[in-house]
């Protein structure tokens, strides 16, 4: 079976993390925190509706379930906690 692979290119991110370091610095660690959960709640709520719209429903138990739980990725960031 053929290997296969993806590669992608990021641009930018040195822009996001020195706004996310700016953000820690203007607001302070929790607040910065606050913020992010907020803004990543708001951008990943189309994709929350558009996964409860195509998923398929039996029961209608995975639909319910499916939430956005953006206090596990707060906690995976820890560039806010650097320096």
């Amino acid at each position: 079976m053929p290997s296969e692979s993806v590669l992608f290119k990021v641009k930018g991110f040195q822009e996001f993390e020195d706004l996310l370091l700016q953000i820690r610095d203007d607001f302070g660690v929790k607040d910065a925190k606050n913020i992010l959960k907020t803004a990543v709640k708001d951008a990943m709520t189309p994709v929350l509706l558009t996964a409860k719209s195509l998923v398929a429903v039996d029961t209608g138990a995975l639909r319910a379930s499916l939430r956005i739980e953006h206090d596990l990725l707060i906690d995976e960031i820890k560039i806010l906690d650097m320096f």
